[in-house]
């Protein structure tokens, strides 16, 4: 009964400590006290900061209400609802691993279904009021689709081997880390080759000065780049954004073809130069071994639980797939305390990060103004409460990381 409590327990106050953080800083981001920051005076004018107001007040209330109906159908489902899908599961067939597939199924399937409306109501309302949205109904059923074919066969692979490991080895704990550690590394590679086309268009940027720029700073930090491509990332959104895919020392660099529209060259090279800077200071690497030492750990716990009869005896379900599921409820929810600690990792690479590109492209001048650009661009909080930034930023604040640019430049 005590483990039945537990799991609720964590599960309901990891889910208000999201809400309450979100509604705190929905308060204090679009008070009537907060004001245009600094550093951003001659940037921003009241208008459009008051619009960016508008559009976080908009983006969080819809985000509340996405995670409490999440909230209650969890709790649905770990009260009620996995108890009787299991039964169901049982009854309609006798390979373990099918019932598995009914059980996560349909757990699955609910909560795609709510997180559906919440993104159909975001993208054609919310985004489509602040002119983001490019994003059409049949673009959207296509995404869907393509998405649900997408994680149903990488999810029914995954699933089908955990179970096997979980059935036939006593300590598969270490066996499903290797195979969740050689999933992501595979994921590297898969996701830019095989993934990424199926929704987006890329093409070679062309030759001119930018390319050859952008060429010069990865050489320049020992990296070879395979591709340099533009992505038509405008059909769905005007957000822009850039990033880096591939191991070792041969990169392929993604742009989002927004980003073209909305910063100049130097501005891109100096975005770039943070993104190189990650390679370059292995913060790629170290992020990689923090993750994978954390679920290592959290597989040795997942191990104890599911190997014990506590879960059968709290919940009243029989099954080694459902107890599976309880596990990785109580895990994730558990995550939350753990994310000012990892954010704060973050946040200090990012800060390491924009001083490489800072020193590789000889100013932080270049940067700082895409920062601007890009806030500006995107309506960005710029007043983000810091127990919320605490657990939620995991890149500093805008004025945080002008502050640090200035303070290496002394």
């Amino acid at each position: 009964m005590w483990f039945a409590i537990l799991v609720v327990l964590v599960y309901v106050v990891s889910s208000v400590i999201c809400i309450f953080l979100e509604a705190l800083n929905l308060r204090h981001s679009t008070s009537r006290e907060a004001s245009v920051p600094k550093i951003l005076r001659d940037d921003i004018s009241e208008e459009e900061f008051e619009k960016s107001k508008a559009y976080t007040a908009d983006k969080t209330r819809t985000g509340i209400a996405h995670s409490t109906a999440t909230l209650f159908l969890g709790l649905f489902f770990l009260l009620f609802g996995f108890r009787h899908v299991e039964s169901f599961a049982v009854e309609v067939t006798d390979p373990l691993v099918l019932q598995a597939f009914v059980l996560i199924g349909v757990f699955g399937g609910a909560h795609f279904l709510v997180s559906l409306v919440f993104r159909i109501y975001r993208a054609f309302l919310v985004e489509e009021r602040y002119g983001f949205n490019r994003m059409t109904p049949g673009l959207l059923a296509v995404d869907t689709l393509k998405t649900l074919v997408i994680a149903g066969l990488l999810g029914a692979g995954l699933i089908s081997i955990s179970l096997w490991l979980v059935m036939t080895f006593s300590y598969w704990w270490i066996l499903l880390w290797v195979v969740f550690i050689v999933f992501q590394l595979a994921a590297v590679w898969i996701y830019p080759a095989l993934i990424l086309p199926l929704f987006n268009k890329l093409r070679p940027l062309d030759q001119g000065p930018l390319r050859k720029r952008i060429e010069s700073v990865a050489e320049s930090a020992g990296f070879t780049v395979k591709g340099i491509s533009l992505m038509d990332a405008s059909k769905r959104s005007r957000h822009s954004n850039a990033f880096f895919t591939g191991l070792g020392k041969t990169k392929k660099i993604v742009l989002f073809d927004t980003l073209l529209e909305k910063l100049d060259e130097d501005e891109i090279v100096a975005v770039v130069a943070h993104e190189i800077g990650h390679s370059k200071l292995n913060h790629i690497v170290r992020r990689f071994l923090l993750s994978a030492s954390l679920l290592l750990g959290t597989l040795l716990i997942a191990w104890v639980i599911v190997e014990s009869s506590i879960v059968k005896s709290a919940f009243g379900v029989s099954e080694i797939y459902t107890f599976l599921l309880y596990t990785v409820i109580l895990l994730s929810a558990s995550m939350t305390l753990f994310e000012p600690f990892t954010n704060h990792i973050s946040r200090k690479h990012e800060f390491e990060a924009d001083a490489y590109s800072a020193s590789n492209t000889g100013s932080s001048e270049h940067l700082v103004s895409a920062l601007k650009g890009l806030a500006k661009h995107n309506l960005s909080n710029l007043n983000p409460h810091p127990l919320y930034t605490l657990f939620n930023y995991s890149h500093p604040t805008l004025v945080e990381r002008a502050a640090a640019l200035k303070r290496e430049e002394r």
